[in-house]
This record gives C-alpha cells, structure tokens and sequence, in this order.
C-alpha cells in the first residue's frame, strides 16, 4: 500500500460522449481537500480547486465544487454531479488532496478518512474512493 498526496499528479478525467453535439452540456466536479482529520494537512489543494472551478465556469461548465469534504459530504457531491450528467454531454473532475494506492488501483481520500495502515486494505477500499469506479460512474 502506497499512501501519498495527489497534488502534482492530479487526477483529471474529461469524458466527452460527443464533443460535436450543440446540445452537450459541461458539467465539472472539483474537489480540493487540505484538512485531514489523521493525515497531514495539506497547503494548496483548496487553492488550486477554486482555480480550476473558476476556469471551468469561464469555459461554460456547471462546477459542483467542494473542500475539505468528509465520506458523506463526498459521496452527495458524487451523486448530484452524476445525476447532473446525460448522454453525450462533457465531464470534467477534478481532485487534490490525498491519495493512496492498494496494488494496481489508486483511491481519494476524503478529510476524515483514519490513517492508511498495513494489513487494513479491506477497510481503506471501503473508507476512499476508487478511481476506477468513479471513472465508471461517470462513463455511465
């Protein structure tokens, strides 16, 4: 188990159905978290959150935003960032804070997620949020 942040190799995932199509709507999720209850506090991912939203805004994307955002508060920005999705339109998300990698998959860690340690995989994959599920949720 890998733990570290994911400020310079932040996660960004732009799914485009059909770029083409006039109707298509931008819909962004941006989400920075610098307040850990038991990891190390970061400086700047709030900041570059806020940037990143307000360049999306000024490119006509509808941001749903959030900082230093607990599992719960994580998981309703989720849901209404996916139900604010259809077919064919651009999505567009955005993290900074901390990260953690269990063998081949990468999980966001939310601000109130306990300390990452070995042997609790099970619980860490339960508490985060993977990757690769969120990608499917948003090609869905």
């Amino acid at each position: 188990m890998r733990f570290g942040c994911l400020l310079t190799g932040l996660f960004m995932l732009l799914v485009a159905a059909s770029v083409s199509s006039a109707s298509a709507a931008r819909v962004a999720l941006v989400i920075g978290n610098d307040r850990y209850v038991a990891l190390p506090d970061l400086q700047k991912a709030e900041n570059d959150a806020r940037s990143v939203a307000a360049a999306l805004e000024e490119l006509s994307f509808r941001v749903f935003v959030g900082s230093n955002l607990k599992r719960r508060e994580t998981n309703r920005l989720l849901a209404d960032f996916e139900a604010a999705i259809q077919p064919g339109d651009q999505a567009f998300f955005f993290f900074a804070g901390h990260g953690v990698a269990i063998g081949a998959e990468n999980y966001l860690i939310p601000s109130d997620m306990p300390q990452p340690r070995a042997g609790e995989e099970g619980l860490n994959r339960d508490e985060a949020h993977s990757v690769h599920s969120l990608i499917e949720r948003v090609q869905r």
